[in-house]
């Protein structure tokens, strides 16, 4: 009896090990390709996988962007689609442009069994609200809200993103 109840507490423990890794994985695969995402949009590099026509889009948008940085990632679960939902992973890159601060959350695949995507499947910013707590500091913050106030108050899209390169048509 007593022998089980290990055997069954180990078994148990792996599998809640194994779900740490592969949250881990994600988020660390989603910081990596939102940190190319940052690159391709300050530096001319290369996008990550699904994201050329979101760079084209955010630059003709908010315009030259100096610096990219990611501030978030995380798995994020939604409700829809069923008795399960789906699970993917986002991160959240704030930016400065040469129209102010923005923050932009970048969506990924669905992930794998290694939960290890990169390739992008949605941009879009987030309001000021929508940051996650603790992203950015009182200056950042306010800065962001200014700018998006500046801008309209409204996030831009990921069919406005494209529809400046012709890819938001169908």
């Amino acid at each position: 009896m007593k022998r089980s109840w290990v055997l069954a507490s180990v078994a148990f423990a792996a599998l809640l090990g194994v779900g740490v890794w592969l949250d881990g994985n994600g988020d660390r695969a989603a910081r990596q390709a939102s940190a190319q995402f940052g690159d391709a949009l300050t530096r001319g590099a290369a996008p990550p996988e699904g994201a050329a026509g979101y760079v084209r889009g955010v630059h003709a948008y908010f315009g030259a962007v100096t610096a990219a940085r990611v501030i978030d990632a995380r798995n994020h679960h939604v409700a829809e689609g069923g008795p399960r939902g789906h699970d993917y992973v986002v991160a959240d890159v704030l930016l400065a442009s040469a129209r102010g601060p923005a923050v932009l959350e970048l969506s990924f695949d669905k992930p794998s069994a290694k939960y290890d995507t990169q390739h992008v499947t949605d941009v879009h910013e987030l309001t000021p609200d929508e940051v996650p707590d603790d992203a950015l500091d009182a200056a950042e913050d306010g800065a962001l809200a200014q700018a998006f106030a500046a801008r309209g108050g409204w996030p831009v899209t990921a069919w406005t993103l494209l529809s400046y390169t012709g890819e938001g048509d169908s």
